[in-house]
């Protein structure tokens, strides 16, 4: 029989892909709800009439190596040999399955293919499936934990190392992360005392699944990829330095820095940015390694420039007084004069300081400042250009003498 040929409009395509996202979202809000309804924490046994419909599921994942999705519900401890006649504990991420892994990036016919791939796999939220996952060696592509300041061979060594682990991983507490399943073990309790209880252990890995969302996202069997460069993507912070963050998006892992997350003046990133947070930030560049993986540059400056190309000359106007503090400051040029970057606080616009004389404000300023700005004009990239007709003062520099 010839297959019937099926002819689609683009308001009909239109119109089915806003019902998928509304019963995407709908489903979403539902397994969220019913998330936050769980009383009791997952347990380590069940009933064996539980896990004979459960652990079909979960083998058939592991076998065709299914990407799940786990939120995290507590930090344990591992102790595996270490040297001689020692043990050395490691944190484990203790998280409960949720369901086939969602990436928002992906269609809604492919997400559809991953559920068909784990029949049974979404029956899993009710039953509190609980899955282990190494920290030190599963959350971290580019930034492994800095242990190499410890003497492991020391109590007082492996007393520090579990307890910088344990401050990370606490930090992905409620967080929902994908991962692979790569063991499972189960102990029936055939004999006498049986009482019908099954125990199990199920140990995951985060890095195996990254590489397949990875390929989902760049090489899927049809069509354009589904991240290019030029693209506004969301990424989620896995980890917050002083001066940089974490952040996965597409399967990847990247390391965005002070110079391209954002104009604004912030001294610490720690006290503005947290694990899980979503951001938006622009791919600048995507790069394929030797061994097929791929990287990402990201910048959320970018996003920033964008938004300021729209409003720039709404919300300031030629003229007018601003007040802004430095982000950027170059170096002295042989007249003595210096350009600067500077965030506008009151109207939340990045700006470019034109060439100004510092000496001649005082003291010389330095990033943190405060100062008056002029407009004098706007930039086609969305910087608003501005003279500095004084400072206001030095606090980053009076913050820095206290310390």
């Amino acid at each position: 029989m010839p297959k019937k040929k099926v002819v689609e409009t683009s308001e009909q395509a239109e119109q089915e892909l806003m019902d998928d996202q509304t019963t995407e979202q709908a489903v979403s809000e539902a397994a969220e709800a019913e998330l936050e309804d769980l009383s009791a924490p997952p347990e380590e046994r069940g009933t064996a009439e539980m896990l004979s419909s459960t652990w079909q599921a979960l083998s058939a994942a592991r076998r065709q190596s299914i990407v799940l999705e786990g939120k995290v519900y507590s930090i344990d401890r591992e102790y595996r040999p270490y040297g001689h006649n020692q043990n050395i504990a490691e944190a484990m991420v203790n998280v409960f399955v949720t369901g086939v892994y969602q990436e928002p990036l992906l269609s809604s016919a492919i997400r559809r293919q991953a559920q068909a791939a784990a029949p049974g796999a979404d029956a899993l939220i009710s039953q509190h499936i609980m899955v282990s996952i190494p920290f030190s060696t599963e959350f971290y592509q580019l930034l492994p934990l800095d242990m190499s300041d410890l003497d492991l061979d020391t109590d007082e060594g492996r007393r520090v190392y579990i307890r910088r682990q344990e401050q990370m991983a606490r930090k992905f507490l409620g967080q929902t992360i994908p991962f692979c399943i790569t063991h499972m073990e189960r102990d029936t309790g055939d004999g006498d005392g049986y009482d019908g209880n099954v125990s199990y252990a199920i140990a995951g890995s985060r890095k195996k699944a990254l590489p397949i969302l990875m390929r989902r996202v760049f090489e899927p069997r049809r069509g354009m990829p589904f991240i290019k460069e030029g693209d506004n993507v969301d990424a989620k912070i896995i980890s917050v330095g002083a001066h940089s963050v974490q952040v996965t998006c597409g399967g990847i892992d990247s390391i965005v820095k002070s110079f391209n997350l954002t104009y604004r003046y912030i001294d610490d990133f720690r006290k503005s940015y947290y694990n899980g947070q979503v951001i938006s930030l622009k791919v600048r560049h995507i790069q394929q390694a030797r061994d097929g993986s791929y990287q990402m540059v990201l910048s959320g400056r970018d996003v920033e420039l964008e938004a300021a190309k729209a409003r720039a000359s709404k919300v300031v106007k030629l003229g007018s007084l601003v007040h802004g503090t430095f982000v950027q400051i170059s170096n002295l040029r042989e007249n003595g004069r210096c350009t600067a970057i500077a965030w506008l606080n009151d109207v939340e616009l990045p700006a470019f300081v034109n060439a100004f004389a510092p000496r001649a404000l005082g003291d010389i300023p330095i990033t943190g400042d405060e100062a008056n700005l002029v407009v004098t004009g706007f930039h086609d990239n969305g910087l608003v250009i501005t003279n500095c007709s004084g400072t206001l003062g030095s606090p980053a520099r009076l913050q820095r003498q206290q310390f």
